[in-house]
């Protein structure tokens, strides 16, 4: 549990570990669980994406003050409309550590993708 919860944190949670925590995610057998996980996991690289979009039309916009105004209010209401302790641990991160967030939320996504073809070719075997 404390695994799952963490799995994300590169402080917490080393590389070897999370390689085995995916063999095991892989392996995972209750459905519900397996949801809630891959929707978390959905919810961070898609807030990773919308972070990187942000920044890249804000890098590109000229530095105008009422555009800073209108950003740093949507990303406000952002912010509260989703999990306060996450959103303030998110806001904490470096870019480095955000992409990192990132890069392992799309592995968890690809190990049940994976896991879930390795279920429907078996059970077309079985059949």
């Amino acid at each position: 549990s404390w695994l799952i919860r963490h799995m994300y944190l590169v402080d917490y949670v080393d590389k070897g570990t999370f390689a085995v925590m995916c063999d095991y995610l892989s392996g995972m057998k209750g459905q519900s669980c397996r949801d809630r996980i891959l929707e978390d996991a959905k919810r961070r690289a898609l807030r990773y994406k919308e972070w990187e979009k942000n920044k890249k039309e804000k890098e590109g916009a000229e530095e105008g003050s009422d555009e800073k105004d209108i950003t740093t209010a949507s990303s406000s209401s952002t912010l509260k409309n989703e999990d306060d302790d996450g959103e303030k641990q998110w806001s904490s991160m470096s870019d480095h550590d955000k992409r990192k967030e990132y890069k392992r939320a799309r592995r968890v996504i690809d190990v049940f993708k994976t896991s879930s073809k390795k279920e429907d070719t078996k059970d077309d075997d079985d059949k």
